[in-house]
């Protein structure tokens, strides 16, 4: 029974860390999951600022996932997602415009978002990833081919 409990599912807060970073990838979805992550971002401390990376796909309820993060999330980037449910981070951000994410900084990818977010992030700072699974396998992909 402690072997399931400490067992962790990729791609649920799945945990890495660069240049003093940490970096939380997560295939968060719906409002619900958000509001999961935000509890868990809450519990967890944290020096710096939450940046977030996320790209979720057309049918999606992306204004209630914003919502559920409001005031745990300081700064948003919005991914396109390929496919023919994805959408492009422009597509997302019309959607997002009466929220917290938009006025978001927008990237043609996640990966692409990935990296610019880390590049303004300062030591302290928590990046979360998260959307999809679509998004979780990119970010995963990325962060594990940039170790």
């Amino acid at each position: 029974a402690a072997g399931i409990a400490a067992a962790r599912i990729p791609g649920r807060l799945q945990a890495f860390e660069r240049g003093g970073v940490q970096i939380r990838v997560d295939v968060g979805h719906n409002p619900q999951a958000a509001g999961q992550l935000a509890r868990a971002l809450k519990a967890e401390a944290s020096a710096g600022r939450t940046l977030a990376v996320y790209a979720a796909l057309q049918d999606k309820d992306a204004v209630g996932v914003v919502q559920a993060l409001q005031g745990v999330v300081a700064e948003w980037t919005l991914a396109g997602v390929d496919g023919p449910r994805g959408q492009s981070a422009d597509q997302l951000q019309a959607r997002l415009a009466e929220t917290a994410a938009g006025s978001a900084q927008l990237a043609a990818s996640v990966e692409q978002a990935l990296a610019q977010v880390l590049a303004r992030a300062e030591r302290g700072d928590r990046v979360l990833v998260f959307g999809s699974f679509h998004t979780a396998a990119a970010a995963l992909q990325w962060l594990q081919g940039s170790a």
